[in-house]
């Protein structure tokens, strides 16, 4: 699965940066958004209701650097190769220590976490402009593509002697798998804005969904949502 992806990802980039004919463009982009995770676990409907309703959605903010080509007048092919950041959160909770010698438990405050996801991007779109004339509005559909880079657990706890103490570490796989390769799913539309003759600079709300778990743990799997705006510029077209 992971070389067919990874095939069809360099296919779709030789695709763009082969073509012979029609104009290009380049340029860069600077992603912020919002990840939404979600949790399913196929044996325990109750838990997986638990579980989702601590999760909290998080910023989601990347940057790329993109070529297009404009194989006709109304169609353009975009590639690019990015960084890309999104993760999920969890509410506050009580921190309770057991020990055997209080085994009901010690109140010693309260605690949240959040998992950041550090991935790799290569986004391949295709625009398409449904009105003639300066092309300026354009629908916006593809996908990108994900490399795991870094998964990271912060953890910060909150002691009621008012201190507070934060543990920042690499997730290890013991008892989980992590999605090495994985999609994200877009679809938008897009406005361009002239800043001369061959530059302009563009606004595209997105929607997204990652076709694959991020992280897998017994029966239980964590995937997540997108919804972003990019700002970017091109030039040269």
């Amino acid at each position: 699965m992971k070389r067919l992806l990874i095939s069809i990802l360099l296919l779709q980039v030789a695709a763009a940066l082969c073509a012979q004919s029609g104009s290009w463009s380049f340029g860069a982009t600077v992603q912020t958004g919002i990840s939404f995770p979600t949790f399913q676990h196929d044996k325990d409907p109750g838990y997986e209701k638990q579980v989702n309703s601590q999760l909290l959605p998080q910023f989601a903010p990347g940057a790329s650097l993109d070529v297009t080509w404009h194989s006709a007048p109304r169609v353009a092919l975009q590639s690019g190769i990015g960084y890309w950041q999104s993760g999920q959160g969890y509410k506050e909770q009580d921190l309770i220590i057991v020990t055997p010698d209080f085994p009901e438990g010690t109140y010693k405050g309260t605690f949240d976490a959040r998992v950041r996801y550090h991935d790799v991007s290569i986004p391949v779109y295709i625009k398409i402009f449904p009105v003639g004339g300066n092309n300026r509005f354009y629908l916006i559909a593809g996908f990108a593509g994900l490399y795991r880079f870094s998964r990271k657990q912060i953890v910060e706890f909150h002691y009621v002697d008012s201190t507070t103490e934060t543990s920042k570490e690499e997730m290890k796989e013991d008892y989980r798998s992590f999605t090495d390769i994985n999609l994200r799913s877009d679809l938008g539309f897009g406005y361009a804005f002239p800043l001369g003759e061959k530059m302009q600079w563009f606004l595209e709300p997105l929607f997204g969904y990652q076709v694959f778990p991020s992280i897998k743990q017994g029966n239980g799997k964590w995937g997540q949502y997108f919804f972003g705006l990019n700002l970017g510029v091109t030039m040269g077209r």
